[in-house]
């Protein structure tokens, strides 16, 4: 979790600011972006964290942790790890 949350940087704004809490049954990251920030807003409504978080997710994968982002149809995802992770990367 630590790693990913370090990872976490949005490409536009460079925030690299997230917040956690536990739902459900894991944790929720929700990132930080400047005001300023196009991703904030795209036509009214928030922008899709997908990328974000698939880049988050990369940059965790080359320091050895097995996770894999999941995008679900509602914007949202999740993040996987262990014997899952690898089984999602291959049915991509």
């Amino acid at each position: 979790m630590e790693a990913l949350l370090a990872a976490t940087e949005c490409e536009w704004c460079g925030s690299q600011k997230a917040l956690r809490r536990w739902r459900g049954n894991g944790w929720e990251i929700t990132p930080l972006h400047r005001e300023s920030c196009p991703t904030r807003r795209v036509n009214g409504r928030s922008a899709s964290p997908h990328r974000l978080s698939e880049a988050a997710v990369a940059a965790v994968r080359e320091q050895g942790h097995r996770l894999a982002y999941m995008a679900y149809t509602d914007d949202s995802g999740g993040v996987v790890g262990g014997q899952a992770a690898g089984l999602s990367i291959l049915s991509r």
